[in-house]
C-alpha cells in the first residue's frame, strides 16, 4: 500500500510504536533500578493529535515522517542526583543504541530546568518498513521531575501567557528544586561517614541482589532483630568485606540457590506462609551462606532466638547444595 499522508503512516506505525515503548521500558528498567531499586521508567506514545500538531505547527513548513524523533518518548526519574549520573553514565556506554546526549545547562545567571536528554535507537526495536524507532528520554531526579511537570502545564501548554510576576514564581521553584536535591546528596554523604552506615548499606545490596534473583521479591519491612542476629555470626573481619563476599557466593551458587528459593514462594506446591514468609527477606542470602559454609556455628547463633523455628529447616535444606 502506498503511503500517501502522515496520517496513514501514523496509523500504520501505531502498534509498533506501541510495541516500542513496552521493550523500553522493560530494558531502562531493568537497569535503572539496577542503579536504585527506587527509580521509575515511564513513557508514553505521542498521540495522533499531538503528532499531527506538531507536524503542522509551522505555517508553510511541514515535518516529514523522519523528523520525528519523539513518537515514543521515556523518562527515567531517580531520586537522587547520583542516580541520574549513573544512568546517564550507563546510557553512554550503550553504544548499540548509538545515544546523543543533548544536554542544556543554564547559564549562570538563567533560572532553567537542568536536562539530560538522550535521543537514540536500537536495531531490533524497528517500524513496519524495519527502520529503527527513535526514541528520546529524559532522565531526571524526582525533583526535577516535579518542577517539569508543572512547568511544562503552565508554560509550554499554558493557553495563557504568564505575567512576568508569575513567570518569576515559577523560576524560583527551580532555585528550591536544585537545593532540595544538593540537601538529599549533602545528607548522604554525612550518613555514609556514620558507624551505622555500613550495616544500611550491607541492606540495601542484599535487597538488590534478591531483587535481580527473584522476580517476586519485593521491598520489605525488615523483621526486627533479624539482620542482626545473623550478622552475629560473622567475625569482626568477616564484616569488612561481607557485601563483595555475599556477591561471590550468590555467582558462584546461583544456579542453586534460586530454584530452592522459589520453592518457597507463593504459587509452590510446597509453600507454607507461616514458614516461608522469610524467603522474601533478602537476609535469605546470608543464611543460605552461612548455612553452606558455618552451619554448627550458625545453629547455635539461632539457638533460643525468635527467628529458630523458621531459619533452622533453612539451615538443614541450603545445607544440601553442594559447597565448592
Amino acid at each position: 500500500m502506498t503511503i500517501t499522508s502522515l496520517t496513514e503512516r501514523y496509523f500504520q506505525e501505531k502498534q509498533a510504536l506501541e510495541a516500542a515503548l513496552v521493550s523500553w521500558e522493560t530494558r531502562l528498567a531493568r537497569a535503572a533500578r539496577k542503579i536504585d531499586s527506587a527509580a521509575i521508567v515511564s513513557g508514553r506514545v505521542k498521540t495522533y493529535r499531538s503528532f499531527l500538531g506538531k507536524a503542522y505547527r509551522k505555517t508553510g513548513s511541514t515535518r516529514t515522517w523522519e523528523q520525528f524523533g519523539d513518537l515514543v518518548a521515556l523518562k527515567a526519574v531517580f531520586p537522587t542526583t547520583r542516580g541520574v549520573e549513573k544512568f546517564t553514565e550507563w546510557l553512554l556506554s550503550q553504544s548499540q543504541w548509538n545515544p546523543d546526549l543533548d544536554e542544556k545547562p543554564g547559564t549562570p545567571r538563567e533560572l532553567k530546568y537542568q536536562a539530560k536528554q538522550f535521543d537514540m535507537a536500537a536495531g531490533d526495536i524497528v517500524d513496519s518498513q524495519g527502520v529503527a524507532i527513535p526514541i528520546e528520554v529524559q532522565v531526571r531526579t524526582a525533583a526535577s521531575d516535579a518542577w517539569y511537570v508543572v512547568d511544562h502545564r503552565l508554560q509550554y501548554k499554558g493557553v495563557v501567557e504568564l505575567t512576568s510576576e508569575l513567570q518569576r514564581k515559577l523560576n524560583r521553584l527551580i532555585v528550591l528544586t536544585e537545593l532540595f536535591d544538593e540537601e538529599v546528596e549533602a545528607v548522604i554523604d554525612r550518613q555514609a561517614s556514620m558507624p551505622e552506615y555500613g550495616v544500611a548499606r550491607l541492606y540495601e545490596s542484599l535487597l538488590k541482589l534478591a531483587e535481580q534473583l527473584f522476580d517476586d521479591h519485593t521491598r520489605t519491612s525488615r523483621p526486627e532483630g533479624l539482620l542482626e542476629l545473623v550478622l552475629s555470626s560473622y567475625g569482626e573481619g568477616e564484616l569488612d568485606t561481607l557485601g563483595e563476599a555475599i556477591e561471590t557466593f550468590v555467582e558462584a551458587h546461583k544456579a542453586e540457590l534460586v530454584p530452592l528459593v522459589q520453592r518457597h514462594h507463593y504459587g509452590s506446591n510446597a509453600f507454607v506462609e507461616e514458614r516461608d514468609w522469610i524467603y522474601y527477606e533478602p537476609e535469605v542470602l546470608l543464611i543460605a551462606e552461612r548455612a553452606m559454609r558455618r552451619p554448627a556455628l550458625f545453629k547455635s547463633t539461632i539457638a533460643g532466638s525468635d527467628f529458630q523455628a523458621v531459619v533452622e529447616p533453612m539451615i538443614s535444606e541450603f545445607a544440601s547444595i553442594p559447597r565448592s
